[in-house]
C-alpha cells in the first residue's frame, strides 16, 4: 500500500481545501510526513487534529522554529528566496497513536510584517511550555497565549539568543575579583583575530 494512503480519505480533502503541499521520505521513514500550511490555518488545521475520529488520538511532540534570515538567494530566485523573505520556519511536530504516523507542520513567520500566530495551548496543554519557549528564544508573537512569562531568559533581557542576530560578543566582561571579594564589570575590548 502506498504511504500516502496512511492518512484517511476525508483529512486529505481538508488538505486539499487549504492547498498544503505534503512530502514524505520513503528512504527515512515512510510513515513520516512534512507538510507546510499557510499560518491562518494553522489553529484551524489543530482543531482537526485533535477532534476528528481519526486522528483524535494525538499529541504534540516538539515545536522550534529556523532562523533562515541570511540565506543567500540563488540565480534563479527560487526556494531560498522564499525563506530569505520569511524569517522563521516554525514546526510543529505531532504523533497519531491510531494511524501511527508522525506528521511535521512547518509554518513561515516573518518579522516585519508582527503577525501573530494563533497559539494553540487551548487545543493541545503541553503547547503552552513549547510556545513560550519559541517565542523567549526566536521572538515569535503569539496571539490569545494564556502565559506569556518567560522560561530561560530574565525579565529584563527583550533579545532573543537563538536568532542569527544576536551578538556573540558582548559589551561587558564580568568576572569575580578574589582580592577585593566582590564582581567586577569592566569594559569589553574589542579583539581582531
Amino acid at each position: 500500500m502506498l504511504s500516502k494512503y496512511k492518512i484517511p480519505a476525508h483529512i486529505f480533502v481538508i488538505f486539499e481545501k487549504i492547498q498544503i503541499q505534503i512530502w514524505t521520505s520513503e528512504s527515512n521513514q515512510p510513515n513520516h510526513f512534512f507538510m507546510h500550511v499557510p499560518q491562518k490555518w494553522l489553529y484551524p488545521l489543530n482543531l482537526v487534529f485533535k477532534r476528528d475520529l481519526t486522528l483524535w488520538n494525538s499529541t504534540l511532540l516538539d515545536s522550534s522554529a529556523v532562523d533562515c534570515s541570511t540565506y543567500k538567494s540563488n540565480s534563479d530566485g527560487g526556494l531560498n528566496y522564499f525563506f530569505k523573505k520569511n524569517n522563521l520556519v516554525i514546526f510543529y511536530l505531532y504523533y497519531f497513536y491510531f494511524l501511527k504516523i508522525k506528521i511535521n507542520l512547518s509554518v513561515f513567520y516573518n518579522f516585519y510584517k508582527k503577525s501573530p500566530i494563533m497559539s494553540i495551548d487551548k487545543i493541545y496543554k503541553n503547547a503552552g511550555w513549547i510556545e513560550r519557549e519559541t517565542s523567549e528564544m526566536f521572538g515569535v508573537n503569539y496571539k490569545h497565549k494564556k502565559d506569556v512569562r518567560k522560561l530561560l531568559t530574565d525579565y529584563t533581557n527583550f533579545e532573543n539568543p537563538l536568532l542569527k542576530s544576536y551578538p556573540t560578543e558582548g559589551f561587558f566582561d564580568v568576572f569575580y575579583n578574589f582580592f577585593d571579594d566582590q564582581v567586577v564589570l569592566s569594559n569589553n575590548s574589542v579583539v581582531e583575530l
